[in-house]
């Protein structure tokens, strides 16, 4: 009984310790597990911080890249206008933003007195029989749609009368070639009374017409030539380039012939305040403000000086790039103009517009 007490005890003396380890063996893993788990959460936390910081740092670049590109985006806006004076307010519709001292918006166009017609489309078209010559477009159905919009055709034929044009005689016997009397209404029609009622003038050769449904894309850019400092709006010429370099392709696409173009070079290397890099810009469209004294009439009058004597070439693109360049003028875009306006090359004239040098004595 002793030996088994004796045993007993010690059993029951063991007992403890193998209790202790039993438990020991499972808390240790279980701290294990605990310290494991506060490591995570650490660890997670501090990964979540920095995420979240990150996330902030980003939105902050975000934010600050488009406030960026808003001013910059507004920069280029108010760039594409000069500056000038405006007296009329806009709705968010016809809206010009001008760069002004005072922001100020287009309310519309209102017919006036003096400028009763809200946007002229002039066109011009010379010869000897009008089947012969270039046909404008019909545009009776653009009239009746915009009340407010006209169409001019100058022409010295008497029989010729395009459907929708009203028709403004003009001889200009004084001169010797047709081509010079058909630049007369594109550069000088501005000092036909009728002309000068006009908000804005859109000049299209005679086998083009505006689009039906860009129109009222002309009614927001006839508003912003006017309002612009030099109330010319033109695309620069895709190709660019100099004026000589223009040359060159007039002579390779037979719009001229050597001698005139030699002429001309010679001219114009002779003028002092002449740079052969001047920009040269698109004539076959020209958008401007017909009342603008200082910037439209003054340069096209000088144009027209040297261009009507008719001592060299018969192209208005290097001449104009000339003038432009002399006066500091810088024209607004006038935008797609293959959006703008159509070209119909089924009413262009039997020649094709390809010229020799018949052309220079006729």
């Amino acid at each position: 009984r002793k030996q088994k007490k004796a045993s007993t005890g010690v059993e029951m003396e063991a007992q403890p310790a193998n209790v202790g380890r039993r438990m020991a063996a499972g808390v240790i893993p279980l701290m294990m597990i605990v310290l494991f788990s506060m490591e995570s959460t650490r660890r997670i936390t501090s990964m979540t911080n920095a995420s979240l910081r990150s996330v902030k740092s980003v939105h902050e670049t975000i934010r600050l890249e488009e406030d960026v590109n808003v001013d910059v985006n507004a920069t280029a806006d108010e760039s594409m206008l000069q500056s000038t004076n405006v007296s009329d307010v806009a709705t968010a519709d016809d809206a010009v933003i001008m760069t002004t001292s005072n922001a100020t918006t287009d309310q519309g166009w209102q017919a006036t007195e003096d400028t009763p017609f809200e946007v002229c489309f002039v066109t011009s078209v010379y010869g000897s029989d009008p089947s012969l010559a270039d046909r404008p477009p019909d545009v009776t159905q653009q009239r009746k749609d915009h009340p407010s919009f006209r169409y001019f055709a100058f022409t010295n034929m008497p029989t010729f009368q395009p459907p929708g044009w009203e028709v403004l005689q003009k001889n200009s016997s004084q001169y010797r070639r047709s081509i010079t009397k058909s630049r007369w209404p594109k550069f000088m029609a501005w000092q036909h009374p009728t002309i000068q009622k006009c908000q804005a003038v859109f000049y299209v050769d005679g086998f083009c017409g505006p689009r039906s449904e860009s129109l009222e894309t002309f009614r927001k850019l006839a508003y912003q030539i006017r309002q612009s400092k030099f109330g010319i709006a033109q695309n620069r010429h895709p190709k660019r380039g100099s004026a000589f370099e223009e040359f060159t392709r007039i002579i390779r696409a037979r719009k001229d012939i050597q001698e005139n173009v030699d002429a001309s070079k010679a001219w114009l290397s002779q003028q002092p305040d002449f740079h052969n890099n001047c920009t040269v810009y698109e004539n076959h469209n020209i958008g401007y403000d017909p009342k603008n004294v200082e910037y439209w009439q003054r340069p096209a009058q000088t144009f027209w000086d040297r261009y009507s004597m008719e001592l060299d070439s018969w192209r208005d693109q290097p001449l104009w790039c000339y003038v432009l360049d002399k006066y500091h003028i810088q024209p607004i875009p006038i935008g797609d103009t293959n959006a703008l306006f159509r070209e119909y090359w089924g009413r262009i004239s039997r020649d094709g517009h390809r010229y020799s040098k018949e052309n220079d004595a006729k």
